[in-house]
């Protein structure tokens, strides 16, 4: 007792010590852990940067970006108006240079300086100051609008500092070597519109309204400077009022209102009261907007005006402007990038963000040449480097085209002018719609004759091609007879044509039609007075251009293009007529509403896209082609189909990045060794770390094919191996995945309250060769294309043959099964079983599928087939308690007092056993006589023991107490018995 007190007192003592070394122990198995989480993490980064794969490579960029000084970086300035009347223009810009520098990936090289002018020319000119004077200026953006444009270039021709200016210059440039413009002067603006206006409408009365101190307006100029040539001709140039109240605007507009043309170039603000006034007076004159009335937001200024509520459209339509880009007259490359736009801004780009795109494109197409040809560009002083990029622009004058992103071919003149005339357009319903004539997209050509075409116009030395627009569109109809061997379809469209030309059906040439002609109906015909409209339907079998890597992964680029058999882009300029044709989600919406795709085709449209391309076609020999080429409009119209049954790497890899595709797999190849590395930690959840194992191994190669096929490692590659190793991709697929849903039903199984029961084992067994079957024939119909009924009716054969020679092992997995359902017998239980030649008295250790494992008394381990169990008298012991009944018999006098024998020996036995754990207490001990004969009597003592224990030790008390009672009472047997027990 003292020492239990003793011990007591000291236990709170000993405590401490071990908490104190239990947390020592769980912070550093917290401080392995993590440890070997970094060098893992470290490990997966470094491997993934070496190979130049995501994510390293990603985070190896920016550890490189974050490790230069931030002074370095070169920085473009952005002059212009963010908060003042052409705010709207200025934010465009600005958010389309920055989308451009990211896909450009220049982000790391270059850093976009906003500077807001608010429209004023004093600020202009000043921070014009600060940037030529930055020693890390590259380059200037700007300005937005004519005012302060004169001291920029100042600034920036002292600086020697290149400058892109993304709207029109007020004028003509002259000498100057740093200053480059995306798009014509003003004044040259000017000119082609008023000489288009000439031409089309025939009216000879045109005013032009600037803002107060804006008397040098580069449209203005241009204006006058058509109308004087001819004395019939009448301009006049107004003011807006500084403070345009009610009684300055009625003035104005009475002095106006008998133009044939009212042009104008204003602040948003002002023009929304100009273009109110003139429409509330009833002016039937035409309306042309420069400025902020070319944006295609313009119409939405006027929304809350009661008139414009009660009639959309009242105060802008009919009225023209010009835009340097139209998303309708873009080209494929350009489509693209819109409809990446749309779906984010569900709206189309205006004209400003594709012109600050552009010049963030030019950039960037700068700065990866560099890169290319000095990798140590960074450490070029600025100088040097302002000066490779006023080469790099100077490279894009004469007729070195150079692709650009929204605004097509990018190519100066010698004043170092975007070399491409605006787009006229007029407003309808809300959208700018191109105008029914418009200007050429061949280069203009010198002349320095006095005599022009009628359909042609000179500015000064240039003539320019005057093209009628016929607006075009497509909508199909049936896609049918998909040719994969000849690459071919057939397919039943409607194209309609709009314009001042009529369009014969016959006129239309397509270039990728596979047969002779195209029949063709004539759906509809009408003409009036300025347009003439026709509708066909066309059917036949077209050609069309894919990948063998894109054939396996179930993909389809169709595509069905046409333009005029005559009438090259001199003559005619197809444009796409959107107001019916709808964006590419309602095209594909409408195409799956209609069941162009017919059901059991297997395939379904995906994306559609519609461009305007300019196709140079071989003219050899042609008097009209002094070159030998022609260039024609075309339409275009894509079509991207994907099969219904396509694998999900089709899909992620449409969407996915390939670079990114083999990092992830890397990735996930080094999650799949972790559990063989980490052998301790999985040590008893074995069947968990071969699922991750296995389900991250699965996943690795999906990736692996993703990247694979996504990539062009495999664009030469011929069909036949890709179709192998597609199939092989797939093979591993249903393999990975019937393995899979094995391991988890065994989990399942082996996790059921009985374990490791005959039922368990065959049922694993059998659910095994299941699931490995059914995948197969899965496989085998699905993938490989084939019937299964030749294979099963082989397999029928086979099985018949491999049945009859392991019957026996069938019949066992049988058997293990009855035993299992039954669950007479399990793990643990003990057992006597009656064979033909020795009785076995064991306890069952396992049931398995095709035997029986017990472990007998005496040692030995049988193993018994379960169809030979099924067949034997089994005797369970366990499922009485665990207790049987043992009888040791004994023999007495025939002269003896049995009944006296029997109470004396009964009662002897029980105060022998009655501290025997062995013993059933519960039951009682009996004697009983089961023989007479004359030599002796015959008695058997029954007693409830343990069967797994031995009974031998029971006997040899029993039975000496027997004896000695015997002794005493004079009633030993004549002869000894043998002891038996039953």
């Amino acid at each position: 007792m003292k020492l239990f007190t003793r011990l007591k007192t000291r236990l709170p003592k000993l405590r401490l010590p071990l908490k104190h070394l239990s947390f020592k122990i769980k912070k550093r198995q917290v401080l392995q852990s993590f440890a070997i989480g970094i060098l893992f993490i470290a490990a997966i980064l470094g491997g993934t940067a070496y190979f130049e794969l995501p994510p390293g490579i990603q985070v190896s960029e920016f550890i490189q970006s974050q490790s230069e000084n931030k002074a370095d970086l070169l920085d473009v300035v952005a002059i212009a108006d963010f908060s003042g009347p052409t705010r709207m223009i200025g934010q465009d810009l600005a958010q389309g240079f920055k989308d451009a520098a990211a896909a450009g990936n220049i982000s790391n090289d270059v850093r976009l300086i906003i500077r807001d002018d608010r429209g004023d020319a004093n600020v202009v000119a000043a921070l014009a100051d600060g940037a030529a004077a930055g020693f890390s200026t590259l380059a200037v953006i700007g300005p937005t609008q004519a005012a302060g444009y004169q001291d920029m270039i100042t600034s920036l021709e002292e600086g020697m500092v290149p400058g892109l200016v993304p709207i029109g210059p007020p004028n003509s440039k002259g000498s100057d070597k740093w200053i480059f413009a995306l798009q014509p002067s003003q004044q040259r603006q000017g000119e082609f519109v008023s000489n288009i206006l000439l031409k089309s409408k025939g009216g000879s009365s045109a005013v032009f309204i600037t803002y107060d101190g804006d008397s040098n307006n580069g449209y203005a100029s241009g204006f006058q400077k058509v109308y004087t040539k001819n004395s019939k001709d009448k301009f006049a140039l107004k003011t807006w009022p500084k403070n345009p109240d009610a009684e300055s605007i009625e003035q104005l507009i009475k002095a106006i209102s008998n133009y044939d043309y009212v042009a104008f170039s204003l602040p948003t603000t002002d023009a929304v009261q100009l273009v109110k006034a003139l429409r509330d007076s009833k002016y039937a004159g035409q309306l042309v907007g420069f400025g902020g009335a070319s944006l295609p937001t313009f119409p939405e200024q006027f929304q809350k005006f009661p008139k414009e509520i009660l009639s959309p459209g009242f105060y802008t339509n009919g009225m023209m402007s010009v835009t340097p880009f139209l998303p309708s007259m873009a080209d494929e490359q350009a489509r693209v990038l819109i409809n990446s736009y749309q779906k984010k801004n569900r709206s189309d780009p205006s004209w400003a963000y594709a012109y600050g795109y552009d010049a963030g494109y030019l950039l960037s197409h700068f700065i990866e040449k560099l890169k290319q040809e000095t990798p140590e560009w960074k450490k070029l002083p600025p100088e040097e480097l302002r000066k490779n990029f006023q080469t790099y622009l100077l490279s894009l004058n004469g007729n070195q085209f150079k692709g650009g992103a929204f605004t097509g071919q990018i190519r100066l003149d010698q004043n170092q002018e975007r070399d491409v005339p605006p787009t006229l357009v007029s407003f309808k319903n809300g959208k700018q719609i191109p105008y029914l004539l418009q200007y050429g997209t061949d280069a203009s050509r010198f002349n320095f004759t006095e005599k022009i075409a009628d359909n042609q116009i000179q500015l000064d030395n240039r003539v320019y091609d005057l093209v009628p627009v016929i607006f075009t569109g497509l909508i199909p109809r049936e896609i049918s007879f998909i040719n994969l061997e000849k690459r071919t379809f057939t397919a039943e469209m409607d194209i309609w044509f709009r314009g001042g030309i009529a369009i014969n059906a016959d006129d239309i040439f397509f270039p990728a039609l596979f047969t002779d002609n195209p029949s063709f109906t004539v759906l509809e015909s009408s003409d009036t007075k300025t347009e003439k409209y026709r509708l066909f339907r066309y059917r036949g079998v077209f050609k069309f251009e894919a990948l063998a890597k894109d054939l396996a992964l179930g993909q389809l680029p169709l595509a069905v293009a046409f333009r005029h058999k005559s009438l090259d882009s001199s003559k005619l300029r197809f444009v796409i007529d959107e107001v019916n044709m709808g964006t590419g989600t309602t095209i594909i919406r409408d195409m799956n509403k209609a069941e162009v795709l017919a059901p059991e085709m297997d395939y379904r449209a995906e994306t559609a896209g519609l461009a305007i391309e300019n196709d140079i076609v071989n003219s050899l020999g042609n008097p009209v082609s002094a070159t030998g080429e022609r260039n024609f409009s075309e339409f275009k119209a894509s079509y991207g189909l994907r099969k219904k049954d396509a694998m999900l790497g089709s899909y992620v890899g449409s969407k996915l990045d390939w670079r990114f595709s083999f990092g992830i797999a890397f990735i996930l190849a080094i999650m799949s060794i972790l559990p063989k590395l980490f052998k301790g930690v999985f040590a008893e959840r074995k069947k968990l770390s071969r699922l991750i194992s296995l389900e991250c191994g699965f996943i690795a190669i999906f990736f692996v094919e993703v990247g694979l096929f996504s990539s062009p490692i495999l664009d030469k590659t011929n069909s036949i191996l890709l179709l192998t190793l597609q199939n092989s991709f797939s093979a591993f697929y249903y393999f990975a995945t019937a393995a899979s849903l094995n391991l988890i039903v065994r989990w399942i199984i082996e996790k059921q309250k009985s374990k490791k029961t005959a039922l368990q084992g065959s049922l694993k067994v059998l659910l095994s060769t299941l699931i490995y079957s059914t995948f197969f024939g899965f496989y085998y119909t699905d993938v490989l294309n084939r019937d299964i009924l030749p294979v099963l009716a082989a397999s029928s054969v086979i099985l018949t043959v491999v049945g009859l020679a392991l019957r026996e092992l069938i019949l066992d997995a049988l058997g293990g099964i009855t035993i299992g359902l039954e669950g007479a017998i399990k793990p643990g239980d003990w057992v006597h079983i009656n064979a033909q030649d020795h009785n076995i008295d064991g306890v069952i250790e396992e049931l398995g599928w095709r035997n029986v494992r017990i472990h007998s008394r005496d040692g030995l381990v049988h193993f018994i087939p379960n169809s030979i169990l099924i067949q034997k008298a089994v005797s369970n012991a366990s499922s009485s308690g665990g207790y049987e009944r043992v009888e040791i018999p004994f023999g007495v006098s025939p002269t003896a007092n049995l009944q006296l024998l029997n109470e004396i020996i009964t009662e002897g036995i029980g105060e022998l056993l009655t501290d025997n754990p062995f013993v059933d207490h519960t039951k009682p001990i009996r004697t009983v006589c089961e023989e007479i004969e004359s030599r002796g009597v015959q008695l058997n003592v029954q007693i409830f023991y343990r069967a797994d224990q031995s009974a031998d030790n029971l006997s040899t008390i029993v039975l000496e107490l027997v004896n000695r009672l015997l002794r005493e009472h004079n009633a030993l047997p004549f002869m000894s018995i043998a002891l038996k027990d039953k």
